[in-house]
């Protein structure tokens, strides 16, 4: 069998979020199959229409596998075997919530009806990291079960505990509205009116561009905690696990997730993730974090800078329970996935 896996030249080189996964999955599947890769480049959306079918048309492939949807709009009217993995419906999402303004809103609900649903409509198989993904798939797109697989997503090795000072509460995720790093910092302010001199404030990852999700202007909202608050862009792998494993907690206040690899890689770092409940993330992953009311967070985050017996208990826990999500197995399913559509 061969597979060509389509997929954005950014996500290939990058150890974050989808790229990971993307990494992962043709690393590990590389080993087994014959396989080719099209990476169409930073503009996907444009490229995936001009130059993505010229190169599909010279494919002798056996199976095509669309990293993301945002790639496969040519791909699922061209070929007869395509598998797309849905990691997400941000755009679903981002028309439903009054936190964007409209334009975002009209924009997210064009995309969705009218690029991603014929997509999942076309495809053959649609792969998802979650239940959550797969229910909102079935629910907007009218998508049948049968045709979706729920495969979860690994953790990398690379994430391990290290023996580092841990000094730091840890928000990592880009500064979009989706990711609620304004809660985060207000979180923060309340803990500093609770206890002296809690560990300072990491907020990791930086500005991102993207059609559905707005940008919160972050130098606004630290104003007066400036000496409290680290800033920190554009990191490296090594940067990145230092980080975690020099952090007690990380604040993941993220409003939605199609799965949440963050939350996995901080427990596999022995720190303790914590996300809220009110917050749409998969039950599996919030099971892997401290799941608690928004209004709670400050009063938990004090009680367990003044434990360190019980969080390195809590650490425990979560590192555990992430040791079930793994990549070989990952793609050990996606493989067995692909052996039911060419078959």
């Amino acid at each position: 069998m061969k597979v060509c896996f389509i997929t954005t030249g950014k996500n290939i080189a990058s150890l974050k979020g989808i790229g990971r996964y993307a990494n992962e999955i043709i690393e590990r599947l590389s080993n087994e199959i014959e396989t080719e890769v099209i990476a169409v480049g930073k503009r996907k959306r444009i490229n995936s229409f001009i130059y993505l079918p010229f190169k599909l048309m010279k494919s002798k492939s056996d199976l095509y596998h669309a990293l993301v949807p945002d790639v496969a709009t040519t791909l699922v009217m061209l070929k007869k075997n395509t598998v797309v993995t849905f990691h997400d419906l941000i755009p679903y999402y981002a028309w439903k919530t009054s936190i964007f303004r409209w334009k975002i809103r009209f924009a997210a609900k064009l995309w969705a009806s009218l690029i991603l649903k014929n997509v999942a409509k076309k495809c053959k198989l649609i792969i998802t990291p979650s239940k959550q993904t797969a229910e909102e798939l079935i629910e907007s797109f009218n998508i049948l079960e049968e045709k979706i697989k729920i495969i979860p997503e690994g953790v990398s090795n690379f994430f391990r505990p290290l023996n580092l000072n841990r000094k730091y509460i840890l928000f990592f995720s880009n500064f979009s509205k989706r990711k609620r790093v304004d809660i985060a910092i207000n979180t923060y302010k309340k803990l500093l009116n609770i206890i002296d001199n809690p560990p300072k404030l990491v907020l990791a990852g930086g500005y991102t561009r993207s059609t559905f999700q707005q940008q919160f202007n972050v130098s606004r909202l630290i104003e007066n905690i400036e000496n409290k608050v680290i800033v920190k862009d554009k990191l490296s792998d090594e940067e990145i696990l230092k980080l975690y494993n020099e952090s007690f907690i990380l604040l993941f206040t993220s409003d939605y997730e199609g799965f949440g690899l963050p939350i996995l890689e901080a427990a596999r770092c022995k720190t303790i993730p914590i996300v809220r409940s009110e917050a749409k993330i998969p039950e599996e992953i919030k099971k892997c974090a401290l799941t608690i009311p928004t209004s709670d967070i400050p009063e938990k985050l004090a009680e367990l800078c003044k434990d360190e017996k019980k969080r390195k208990k809590l650490a425990e826990k979560f590192y555990k329970k992430s040791l079930k999500f793994d990549w070989e197995k990952t793609a050990e399913l996606t493989f067995e996935a692909y052996k039911e559509v060419v078959e």
